[in-house]
């Protein structure tokens, strides 16, 4: 048979300003440091007088803190303290329903709120060693079992975006994120949606990012000698738009971006226009699983 646990506690939650209990409660762990989950009258006095914890009673069985934080609470108000306490106790808020009114109260009082780094310790000396009994255990299984699984709603989906629309991460955040992403390569199916995105949506380079892709391409040429077919391919990359022809299938494309957007059409994410003008040059038979030639065979390039 389990062992009924008793690391249950009743504790009250004193005004910093006269010391006089506005609250009583009954947990574990570390419930009583925990903010989160109190009723608007309690975060309104902790505002306006601040608040200190004080353990009444420890080491109790969970139907002894009950009864404990009871007996505490109809003391107290005998005797005129100003309790935010929304029931006698003995029960909790279990079956409690918030109004529209309370939540949006409570939803106020949560935003921007930053624990304190001594807040923050306390909690984590608190749970230090602390796990769930097989019993809570069981409970969350059960509570936990048939949720429904899945992509969010269009509705969620549309709640996510505004609430993150014009937030920007910090250059440390950013800093932070580029350091854990490093070396992990991104999903396949990632990255042809990016591609898929950004040639459905035109999307161009900004003058500014031209500027800095071309400063950090002449950085890492700086000091090397391009032989002289590289250069020309380079140029030639960059400055000729000629039709390009897919033997296999018999698709005349205009130019190679076109053709790498085919490709990329066609799953292979990583396609690149000038892999495609290089073999149409005659640098290799294929690329991508397809051959290429310039749709106009009359012109020699055997000058690289």
């Amino acid at each position: 048979m389990m062992q009924e646990r008793s690391d249950f506690y009743v504790y009250l939650h004193r005004r910093v300003t006269d010391g006089r209990v506005f609250y009583v409660g009954k947990g574990s762990g570390p419930r009583a440091w925990v903010w989160n989950n109190r009723n608007p009258y309690w975060v309104n006095t902790k505002r306006k007088h601040g608040l200190e914890v004080e353990i009444a009673v420890c080491d109790l069985t969970e139907a002894n803190a009950f009864s404990e934080e009871k007996r505490l609470i109809e003391e107290l108000r005998a005797l005129g303290e100003p309790l935010t306490n929304m029931t006698d106790g003995g029960e909790g808020m279990s079956g409690y329903v918030y109004t529209d009114e309370h939540r949006a109260a409570i939803s106020a009082a949560s935003k921007g709120r930053v624990r304190s780094k001594e807040a923050i310790e306390r909690w984590r000396q608190a749970r230090a060693g602390w796990n769930h009994s097989e019993d809570t255990r069981a409970k969350l299984s059960e509570i936990l079992s048939g949720r429904v699984k899945g992509p969010h709603t269009e509705e969620t989906r549309a709640k996510i975006s505004s609430s993150n629309t014009g937030k920007k991460h910090s250059a440390e955040t950013r800093a932070k994120i580029s350091k854990n992403r490093s070396g992990i390569p991104a999903a396949p199916e990632h990255v042809m949606s990016r591609v898929k995105s950004r040639m459905e949506r035109g999307y161009t380079h900004s003058e500014e990012t031209k500027k800095k892709i071309g400063a950090a391409n002449a950085l890492a040429l700086k000091g090397r000698k391009l032989a002289p077919h590289v250069l020309n391919m380079l140029i030639d990359m960059h400055t000729k738009k000629e039709p390009i022809l897919c033997v296999q299938t018999g698709q005349v494309f205009d130019t190679a971006v076109a053709a790498q957007k085919w490709c990329v059409d066609q799953g292979l994410v990583h396609a690149k226009g000038g892999r495609i003008r290089r073999v149409c040059r005659g640098y290799g038979k294929s690329c991508y699983g397809y051959e290429w030639r310039f749709a106009n065979e009359e012109k020699e390039y055997s000058s690289f």
